[in-house]
Formats: C-alpha cells, sequence, structure tokens
C-alpha cells in the first residue's frame, strides 16, 4: 500500500467536488469559512473549475468532474486532495477515472466523506494508494471545530494516528437554520455498536469502508476488486495476526501465573484468545503436522 505524504505548513491543497458542489446556504457559508481557516493556517488552496456548479444534484457532468479529479490528483504542485462535499451521484465518475494511471502516480492523500466512498474505498482497492475516509473540506467551516475535526486535522497532519469511537452523534443539522450555518455539531445520540451475533466483539486495526449503501453498488461490476486486494494482502495480513495473537496469549502466560482462585473471567479471557486463534488463524496459515494437530484436536474437543 502507497501512502501519500501528510500535509506541513506552505502545503498546496486541492479542493475538487467529485460529486455535489458549493451552492446555496447553508454549504456556501461553510466553504468560505473553511477556506478563511485553512489561509490562516498557512495553507495555499487550488480550486477545482467546477467547485461552484451544480446541475440536478452535481458540479458538473460525470467526465468533467472526473477530469477535475485526476487533473488535481496528478498535478505536481499539489500535495493532498480534499473533496469539499459529499451527495448522491459520485459513482457515475468511476468510468472516467483512470485507475491505471493512478496506480502509478506519486501517492496522495485524497479525504472525503458519505458519497466519496467511492473513491476512498476503490483508490486502495484499485490503485493500491491510501485514502481517508474522513472530514469533507466544507465541514471545516464551523467557527469552533468538533473534536472530530480536530481529530482529522491531526491526522492529515500527521500528529496522531489512532483513534476511538465517539460518545454521540447528530441526526438534526441546525446549520440549515437561518443565521446558524457556522454552528458545530447538533450530537444528540448516544453511538451504540451492536454485534449481529448478540456478544461483545473487540477488533483494532485500519478499516477499509465506507457507506454501505454504496458499497453494495461496487458488487458484481468492474470496480468489485475486493478479492483480489484480499489476496494481494493475504500474507501480509496472515503473518501480522499471527504475530499479534502469539504476543496476546504470551502476555496471557502472564495473567494466568498470577491469577487467582476465582479468577474465573481471566481464565475465559485465555480460553477466548485461543479458540479465536485456531478457529480463524490456523486454517488460514500453511499446513504443517503441528497445526493439524491442534485443529484437530480443537474439533474433537468441541465436539
Amino acid at each position: 500500500m502507497r501512502y501519500g505524504s501528510f500535509l506541513n505548513k506552505q502545503a498546496t491543497i486541492s479542493i475538487v467536488a467529485p460529486s455535489f458542489g458549493v451552492s446555496g446556504y447553508p454549504y456556501q457559508d461553510r466553504y468560505e469559512n473553511a477556506k478563511k481557516k485553512f489561509l490562516n493556517l498557512g495553507y495555499k488552496l487550488n480550486e477545482s473549475d467546477y467547485l461552484y456548479g451544480i446541475t440536478k444534484g452535481k458540479s458538473a457532468p460525470a467526465d468533467i468532474r472526473a477530469s477535475e479529479f485526476m487533473k488535481h490528483y496528478l498535478d505536481m504542485g499539489s500535495d493532498f486532495v480534499f473533496s469539499v462535499a459529499g451527495g448522491e451521484l459520485m459513482m457515475e465518475i468511476l468510468p472516467y477515472i483512470d485507475f491505471e494511471t493512478l496506480k502509478y502516480a506519486k501517492p496522495k492523500m485524497f479525504m472525503g466523506y458519505s458519497d466519496n466512498t467511492n473513491l476512498t474505498f476503490t483508490l486502495p482497492v484499485i490503485a493500491d494508494v491510501a485514502a481517508i475516509y474522513g472530514s469533507n473540506f466544507s465541514s471545516f467551516g464551523m467557527n469552533n471545530w468538533d473534536i472530530s475535526l480536530q481529530q482529522s486535522y491531526d491526522l492529515i497532519t500527521g500528529k496522531r494516528l489512532s483513534f476511538e469511537s465517539y460518545d454521540k452523534y447528530e441526526i438534526e443539522d441546525l446549520s440549515k437554520l437561518e443565521g446558524n450555518s457556522l454552528c458545530g455539531y447538533n450530537k444528540t445520540e448516544d453511538v451504540i455498536y451492536k454485534s449481529i451475533r448478540n456478544q461483545d466483539e473487540h477488533f483494532q486495526g485500519r478499516i477499509i469502508g465506507g457507506c454501505l449503501d454504496i458499497l453494495q453498488q461496487f458488487c458484481g461490476t468492474c470496480f468489485d476488486k475486493v478479492e483480489q486486494f484480499l489476496e494481494k494482502y493475504k500474507d501480509f495480513y496472515l503473518y501480522n495476526m499471527d504475530e499479534l495473537y502469539k504476543a496476546s496469549m504470551r502476555h496471557s502466560a502472564i495473567l494466568l501465573a498470577n491469577a487467582k482462585e476465582g479468577d474465573q473471567d481471566k481464565y475465559d479471557r485465555v480460553y477466548n484468545l485461543i479458540e479465536d486463534y485456531i478457529k480463524n488463524i490456523l486454517p488460514l496459515l500453511p499446513e504443517t503436522k503441528e497445526n493439524t494437530e491442534i485443529i484437530e484436536g480443537y474439533k474433537k474437543h468441541v465436539l
């Protein structure tokens, strides 16, 4: 996987509109304030020619939006590419994106969310270049940055590389009220994660994804390269997961050595860890006599 550079002071940021453009209230107010903030931070801004366009829910025809993205991504004077907004019709541009050229171009970070899933997913999966599913440029126009915006900025400047979920989220956007265009998020709802298996789940790492309603549209199309992507990174994934589990089990051995009578939770944690390793990792590793015996022994134990 190739990675673009983090933003440094006086870097040039390209702002593109591969879906919706900057049009009307409150979007234009937010965008202009975001521009002011980034200019005050010392960055140079390079705007797409069609940034302010809006025709039938899109900034420009599909081929032009794709051309604008390619132009700014390949521009050697640009250091980072921001999407100005989300939308509904970004998938239209994909047939016009030259992914073969992007595979060999100098890697550059692209960031956006919502409809921008069309690029934040296809760039890593097809062109093997990292992208960021994160705040659109106009979101930075709120007067006081929400913690999620501050952490997004810390990410693109290389100051923060790990993140946790937030406590609340917004349903009703108050920025659309008159005179309220630069307000913060109206976070009223608790963030609750639910497992379809109705049990606690623990995972960490880098997630490639986005909006599910967009991801499902890739299935069966020429942009559905997930199988090839997984095959390419299978060995990398297995090596790291194998090392991670083994390190966790070494730590667990210390827990057990210090366990006291009645510390059932420690025994449960260790058992669940070993069970996960045998069920999910060992079968994917190169087949050896030792691994086979462990797997068969586990199956007999479960049965």
